[in-house]
């Protein structure tokens, strides 16, 4: 909760983020070391399933964390 102090707010020193199931290939780009267009390919070339490792909902692309995960571990049932 940000306090005031006379006419200015002092925000709170620290922030916490939660983390998401599924997240834009944006920030799991960030999140995993790949860039975007690796992504993209892993998608493209069916490495990465729909409904395993991502979803497409309202027209997005959104990355299943735990697939990804599943996958890096190299525990995902159709990974070949």
């Amino acid at each position: 909760m940000a306090r005031r102090a006379g006419a200015i707010i002092v925000a709170p020193s620290s922030a916490q983020i939660v983390a998401a199931r599924f997240v834009t290939i944006d920030l799991a780009a960030a999140m995993t070391g790949f860039t975007p267009g690796a992504i993209r390919t892993k998608i493209a070339k069916s490495v990465w399933l729909e409904g395993r490792q991502w979803v497409k909902r309202d027209g997005r692309v959104l990355i299943d964390m735990k697939g990804y995960e599943a996958w890096a571990l190299g525990t995902d049932a159709e990974r070949g």
